[in-house]
């Protein structure tokens, strides 16, 4: 047997090359057994990410004759869980044939309308934007792999990004700061669209991203100053809706986007939404919006307060715990749950939909129940996934389990900006950005700790390892509780 290597550990045996099985595979069926291996694992590739190919000979339905056909990687598949059919196989002649058809840069999108014209056989799958690249590179087997650059660069400007500026920012009127944080943003994934290359994209890209980094602790600081303490958990959750419904459709669709016309239009598509919602918030955002400017000394009072801090700690625990086994969902549903394509993407759109629902659900309630209790009963929701996902056997059962996950995931996070802006409110602007921070770390540390138990372990012990988060978190939220609620305070 062979064994992928990735820093310097074996891979456990679910993604480990088996000889055996690979000898009774034809050349498709190894090009599929290698790329189930390569998106198996979440730390190589994203899920929907990457691409792989094999120059095939092959006889052609037509003449009877052998023919040199590339099969490559569907437009929208994963190459963790596709199936044989989600591949393209196309005329490996006419592809090489479009060098001829080819204007330039400028007209390189134009390029994919005619790869279909290539294709052999009837009812294929689209061939992905990527197929000319594979075609073209003269070796048999091509494989290549989308590991998160994009994405960790992202969150980390996102994480350290939001309590930098939090207090850059803090004298700014609301109104003009979201507004210019939204135009920035637009502006920014307009120019990452036009960038020539992945390395013109990644600095663009970050310096884009803080934009978000100022936007989303920002309004919910100012919807938090602007409500009446009576109403501002409500306020501030309802807020944080817009997370949730860009969990649900905003991700999907952006991929969707991507892999029908192209990443450029996704980047284009996301800077057009941002500046209509620029335009939103300018429109009926009032004048006059300033909570309070940060000085080092508001900094040293949230740094230096044990119940401020435990409420952060809160959320880096929770998603640390989530992070541990929900980065590694599609091949858990695979490999474990034995789920097809569709029931896994079934799965997590069933997860986002209960997660929309619990939100609109807290943001009914928040307010009656108080933030804090709130607050650790979403993190006690979710814990109840985590002790049944072991006795969790098939696809039917993992929905039932997870709906009191998805149901405390979002509205988790919509408690704990809740809570802060209640405990703090002349604190918020900061509180939201550190709580920000809390959010992305504790997702890398649980992507972190799945990924190392999985290269050690396997994936049994993923629900209980995150477990054990959830459990310190649930017990420092408890003890937050009862802080925030001493009469001293």
């Amino acid at each position: 047997m062979l064994a992928f290597q990735l820093s310097g550990s074996a891979i456990p045996s679910t993604l480990i090359w088996d000889d055996a099985r690979a000898a009774s595979l034809d050349e498709a069926g190894l090009l599929l057994y290698r790329s189930h291996l390569l998106g198996s694992d979440l730390r190589i590739t994203n899920y929907g990410g990457g691409n792989t190919s094999a120059k095939i000979t092959q006889t052609d339905p037509l003449t009877g004759e052998p023919v040199s056909v590339l099969w490559v990687k569907g437009s929208g598949g994963d190459l963790g869980s596709m199936p044989r059919a989600g591949f393209a196989a196309l005329y490996l002649e006419r592809l090489l044939g479009l060098e001829r058809r080819y204007r330039g840069l400028a007209h390189e999108d134009d390029m994919v309308d005619l790869l279909p014209q290539c294709a052999i056989g009837t009812g294929g799958v689209a061939p992905s934007i990527d197929t000319p690249l594979h075609a073209y590179l003269p070796f048999e087997h091509v494989d290549h792999v989308h590991p998160d650059s994009l994405i960790a660069i992202a969150a980390a400007t996102m994480a350290f990004g939001a309590p930098l500026l939090a207090g850059w920012v803090a004298a700014f009127d609301r109104r003009k700061l979201l507004t210019a944080s939204l135009v920035g943003y637009a502006i920014g994934h307009a120019l990452c669209a036009a960038m020539p290359s992945y390395a013109a994209l990644l600095p663009i890209r970050a310096v884009t991203m803080l934009g978000a980094a100022v936007f989303t602790p920002q309004a919910a600081a100012a919807v938090g100053f602007m409500a009446s303490p009576e109403h501002r958990g409500r306020a501030i959750t309802f807020i944080f809706l817009g997370w949730s419904m860009a969990s649900v459709l905003g991700l999907p669709l952006s991929a969707w986007l991507g892999d029908t016309f192209g990443w450029r239009f996704a980047f284009v598509a996301v800077a057009t939404i941002a500046l209509i919602a620029a335009g939103w918030v300018f429109a009926v955002m009032p004048d006059g919006v300033r909570p309070a400017a940060l000085s080092m000394a508001a900094w040293k009072r949230a740094f230096s307060s044990p119940l401020l801090m435990a409420i952060v700690g809160v959320t880096f625990l929770t998603g640390a715990g989530q992070f541990t086994l929900f980065s590694y969902f599609t091949p858990y549903f695979r490999d474990v749950l034995h789920a097809s394509t569709v029931q896994s993407s079934l799965l997590l759109v069933w997860f986002g939909v209960f997660g929309l629902i619990g939100n609109l659900v807290l943001t009914r309630f928040i307010d009656r129940a108080g933030t804090h209790v709130a607050g650790t009963a979403m993190v006690c929701l979710i814990a109840v996934t985590f002790v049944a996902w072991p006795f969790v056997g098939g696809v039917i059962a993992a929905a039932v389990a997870l709906v009191p996950w998805a149901f405390g995931c979002f509205s988790g996070q919509s408690a704990q900006q809740a809570r802060l802006s209640a405990v703090a409110p002349a604190l918020a602007p900061a509180l939201m950005a550190l709580n920000t921070s809390a959010i992305y770390l504790g997702q890398a540390a649980g992507g972190s700790s799945g990924g190392w138990l999985i290269a050690h372990q396997g994936y049994a012990s993923l629900s209980m390892v995150g477990l054990v988060w959830l459990v310190v978190a649930i017990a420092v939220s408890v003890w937050a509780t009862r802080a925030a609620m001493r009469p001293s305070r």
